[in-house]
């Protein structure tokens, strides 16, 4: 993973561990969405095979801008009909 100019670990990350060290945070989003009866799309079902969720693609670009946002080129080739919307969004 890119951090500045520095290159980090760019090992798989497990899902149940991720999903277990912050689930405090996604009990409350989860709470929140059925509350106001709406969905959460999990882009995790579309780039992680099992419990295994890889931070960078088949050609060792990475899969997040930061944080908190998927790269263009990702999600564009791996996440399917809503890449057209991302890209919509993006321009």
């Amino acid at each position: 993973m890119l951090s500045g100019n520095d290159v980090g670990d760019t090992s798989p990350v497990s899902k149940a561990a991720f999903r277990q060290q912050n689930k405090w945070l996604l009990e409350l989003v989860e709470n929140a969405t059925l509350a106001a009866n709406a969905t959460i799309i999990d882009y995790s079902d579309n780039y992680c095979w099992n419990d295994s969720c890889g931070v960078i693609d088949d050609l060792g670009r990475p899969v997040m801008k930061d944080n908190d946002h998927m790269t263009r080129t990702f999600t564009h080739k791996y996440l399917g009909s809503g890449s057209a919307e991302l890209h919509h969004f993006y321009s």
